[in-house]
This record gives C-alpha cells, structure tokens and sequence, in this order.
C-alpha cells in the first residue's frame, strides 16, 4: 500500500479532470488575435536589498547585534499559458538559501538568520499544472501552498507571524468551482500532510535544496489529508469573506494529526485617489497544540507613493508567556517604474511586545524592492 497515495492523487486528479471536460469545455475558445495559436511565457523577479539590526527585529535571534545589509526575498517566477488559456504551468522559486550561504555572510550569527528569523525554505516553492476545464471550474495539481488561507502579501518587507500557518511545500490535488451568480468559490484538495524539514545550512549545497519530499512512499498512507475553502463575495459592498479548513495527517511525520480552521475578510475601495486594500484573518489550530493568530492589513497606493500598516497577535507556543503582540508601518515610492524593471526605496518600522520580555523590541528596515519581468510569445510550429 505504499504507493496509495501517488494512485490515489493521480486518479482523482484525472477523474475531476474528466468530469469537467464533459461540462462546459468548449466555452472557453481562443480569441481573434495575432496571439491566438502563441503559448505564452512570463518570468518575473524581485528581491529586497535592505539595511537592518534583525537582533532587534526579533529578540537578537541568533543575529548580529550590528546594522548592517541583506539580500532578502529573493523570489523567480515562470509562468507558461497555453493560447486559449486553458492550461497554465507555474513555477515559483525562492533563492533564499543562496543568498544565505554567499551573501549574508557578515557575521557567523547572522549567517544562518533571515531577517525575520524564519527558517530557510526550499528552492522549490511552486511547481504546479493546471487545466481550466470551463470558465468556472479547474483542476490544479503539484507541488506548492495548499490555499486554504490568504497567503502572504509581499507589500510587506518582513513576513506575518501567521505565516507559520501556511500549508507550504506538499504534493497536492486541487478542484475548484465558481458559481459566478452568487459570487461564491469553493475548492477542495487533498494532499501531503506532513511538514518538510528546513533547509540546513550548515550543510553543503544539495539536490535537497530544491525539495525535500522525503520517504514519500513509506508515508503516504498516513498523510493523506484534506482542505476546503469557501469564498463568498458580500453583494455590492466591495469584500469578500472566506472560511478554510484543513485536516493535516501525520504532520510530523510521527503520527500526529493537526486541524486548522481560517477565517478571512478583505476588500478593496477607491478613496478620492488612494487604492485602498485590506485584510484581516484569523486562524486556529486543534488538537495536539491549541494556537491562534490574528492579523490586519491595509495598503493604500496613489500614484508611485505606497503606504501600509499591519497590526498582528499569535500564540507562538503552548505557553502563554510567548504571546506575542507586533506592529508594522511602512512607506515605499516607486523611483523607477517601467515596463521591464521596477526600482523601489522603502522604509519599514517595526514595534514587538513578546510576553516575558522586560522590553518591548524595535527595528528599522530601510531598503530597495527590486522587480523585474518579461513576457514572451512562443509561436505553435506549423
């Protein structure tokens, strides 16, 4: 039975698939174009460089007690779309562990630090397929985030707390449905419960930076696990509420079971001439450790000029003294900002009050956001 799980997301997978190609396939047709028959290819690339004391960011954490600078957020992304859009190939890599081991190397403590002490994460982090088999339903399957909560936004230099939530890097199988005169989507998936470890840095460079999908086979029986997502667009008042669970299995790969549960309302107005965004999500775990979080953001842009403010509060443990409270302001201008390239200089101020602390934490972030991106069209062959 070792290999149920591989049989079992691959049968789904096509079954769902099939199901919907006797639907509305045909409904999505290629348009007139001098596109038409082209696939198209996307790549995209940003990263911060940014001027920072992380030892004050998050409690010292192992970093220099010195300002100093970092490459952080090193992101590619690679899209490929089929020419009527039906299909999508997506492939999200995340280069943090590079720049860790050569280039924020100025002190040894910081040297295997991020500047908001998260743990380095695989090169990996989307490599995904997906078919389109309507207008209104699709089948994604690969390896990824399992969506059953927002996911990050990278207005944000540094990354919420809850962002220890996210069901990142697992072998997944997902549907999804819009009912689009209610204004209402639903996605259901299954996938790979347990947690992929770290990567270690102490070690030498390896295939397992890329991914470590370890001893699959002799797992897969207890991973298996579940998620579902809901969104309902709220009339005409401009938000959107959602409610995610997932049931994760063998999350430790020992055994142990988890569930989550999210909840989440966003929106986004017009106000004189800001382009306002804002999110607030509350998640819970169960079962072996009860833990909460919750978070509020809004992100106002006119013109070049960005400003942002995020307040969160998460139960980083089963102890209550390592509650934490923080706070986030910043400020970008977009200095250049064309076609092919965006150059960015922000400001971020961060205050934390971690339960136990006689102090509360401070941290300056200045910094450049710099992003990249081309598009290409690849004609069919005759």
């Amino acid at each position: 039975m070792k290999n149920n799980f591989k049989l079992w997301t691959t049968t789904a997978a096509l079954a769902l698939a099939g199901f919907a190609s006797h639907s509305d396939a045909a409904s999505i047709q290629a348009t007139e174009s001098n596109t038409a028959s082209a696939w198209a290819i996307s790549v995209d690339a940003s990263a911060n460089v940014i001027g920072a004391n992380p030892g004050l960011i998050n409690g010292d954490g192992g970093a220099a007690d010195d300002y100093d600078y970092y490459v952080d957020k090193p992101i590619m992304a690679i899209k490929v779309t089929s020419p009527n859009g039906v299909i999508e190939f997506e492939g999200v890599f995340d280069l943090e562990t590079v720049t860790r081991r050569h280039l924020n190397m100025n002190e040894d403590g910081d040297k295997y630090s991020s500047i908001d002490g998260t743990p380095a994460r695989h090169i990996i982090q989307e490599l995904t397929a997906k078919y389109a088999a309507s207008e209104s339903l699709y089948v994604k399957a690969g390896l990824g985030t399992v969506g059953f909560m927002e996911k990050e936004r990278n207005t944000f230099a540094t990354r919420p707390l809850q962002n220890s939530a996210q069901l990142r890097e697992r072998l997944f199988a997902e549907v999804g449905y819009e009912l689009k005169d209610s204004g209402t989507k639903v996605m259901v998936s299954i996938f790979d419960g347990t947690e992929q470890k770290a990567v270690d840095l102490m070690d030498d460079f390896s295939i397992r930076d890329f991914a470590d999908i370890h001893d699959l086979n002799d797992r897969a029986d207890d991973s298996l696990s579940f998620a579902a997502r809901v969104e309902q667009q709220l009339g005409n008042t401009g938000l959107t509420a959602a409610i995610g669970y997932a049931q994760i299995n063998n999350i430790d790969n020992a055994g142990n079971d988890q569930q989550r549960v999210a909840l989440s309302l966003k929106g986004q107005y017009m106000l004189s001439n800001w382009a306002v965004t804002g999110l607030v999500q509350f998640v819970q775990t169960f079962d072996q450790v009860d833990l909460s979080s919750t978070v509020a953001e809004v992100t106002a842009s006119n013109g070049k000029l960005t400003a942002y403010i995020r307040g969160e509060w998460a139960e980083t443990s089963a102890n209550s003294a390592d509650d934490v409270l923080r706070g986030t302001l910043g400020v970008q201008y977009d200095l250049v900002d064309n076609s092919s390239v965006k150059i960015s200089p922000f400001l971020e101020l961060l205050a934390e009050d971690r339960e136990g602390d006689d102090n509360a934490n401070m941290g300056l972030l200045a910094g450049v956001r710099i992003q990249a991106g081309t598009s290409n069209v690849i004609r069919k062959s005759e």
